[in-house]
């Protein structure tokens, strides 16, 4: 998979910046104590010898010995440290991704950081904000100590979900409320969460994804790119927000979210509804091909929530 030059540059930034750091700390270190400093070129010194022997096939060279040497020494390095108030590994090199050590490949493999890069490339103008997240929800906002009680459970079932994606029982959410109660801040925690633990995550409204796959159809037939279903059905979570406010548009909105939803049941990825539609509604306005699939027992939990409209008592 060939990097795009922009996430290049990111991690080209990102290992630099990180270079700096490491520089500033060497110095901090060798100021107050330059012992562990002459320890850590000692290190270097030695690794570099051993690597020189092993080059040359020399049979009197003695690895195990050298990496003995080495051990001890970095175990002095790493005591001198201590010693003088640094934390142990404070001359070690400094990654953002210490799997990929800010290159975004492992073994010749997408590492999962440049997976997520790659997707918040692509998506630009996906709808996550970044402010709403699990630390930032508040339970009295809700008027009532029976909603608040709901809310809590809801926001420790959602926590929950995240920490197992992408191994629970069920990964398919349908959150069913009235207007102005929290779901799309509760599909901001989700979104914001499962990306910060590496995945591939989009969050869209139901009108913005029907919106651009109608401009897709448009380009398409001015000869200038492919219909938008793609970007839909590759992350690892998709998060459809207000179900059932987009556009009914002939020959589009159900047949296209219909293939975006069988494409991804297909593929085993998780996807997150919220509406404010009843049941009954959901059948008169998708029918019962996809009433059945985004709201089936066996692959999708349905979440139910109630309370009073947040905006219209002034809590958002």
């Amino acid at each position: 998979m060939q990097m795009p030059y922009e996430i290049f540059k990111e991690y080209q930034n990102t290992r630099d910046s990180m270079a700096l750091l490491a520089k500033k700390r060497r110095k901090e270190v060798d100021r107050i104590c330059p012992e562990a400093i002459r320890c850590d070129t000692k290190i270097k010194l030695m690794l570099l010898n051993a690597c020189k022997d092993m080059l040359r096939f020399d049979e009197n060279a003695t690895p195990q010995s050298a990496v003995e040497r080495m051990t001890a020494m970095e175990a002095e390095k790493r005591d001198i440290l201590v010693k003088n108030g640094f934390p142990e590994d404070y001359l070690d090199p400094i990654y953002l991704c210490s799997a990929c050590k800010d290159t975004g490949e492992v073994n010749g493999v997408p590492c999962a950081c440049f997976k997520r890069k790659l997707v918040d490339y692509k998506y630009k103008n996906s709808y996550i904000n970044p402010a709403k997240t699990f630390a930032s929800f508040r339970d009295d906002i809700y008027p009532t100590p029976e909603n608040r009680a709901l809310m809590l459970k809801f926001k420790d079932y959602c926590l929950d979900y995240c920490e197992r994606f992408p191994n629970g029982s069920k990964n398919n959410l349908m959150i069913r409320g009235r207007v102005g109660i929290g779901k799309s801040f509760m599909l901001d925690c989700i979104a914001n969460r499962v990306r910060e633990r590496g995945f591939s995550v989009v969050k869209v409204t139901a009108f913005s994804m029907i919106d651009s796959i109608l401009a897709a159809i448009s380009a398409r037939s001015a000869q200038q790119g492919g219909v938008e279903v793609p970007r839909y059905t590759e992350p690892e979570l998709l998060l459809i927000d207000d179900l059932g406010n987009e556009p009914e548009i002939r020959n589009v909105t159900n047949e296209y979210l219909l293939e975006i939803v069988d494409k991804r049941l297909e593929l085993g990825l998780a996807t997150i509804y919220s509406t404010n539609l009843e049941p009954s509604d959901m059948l008169k306005v998708y029918g019962e091909r996809i009433t059945s699939r985004i709201m089936a027992r066996n692959t999708t939990e349905i979440i139910s929530l109630r309370g009073e409209d947040l905006r219209l008592l002034g809590r958002f």
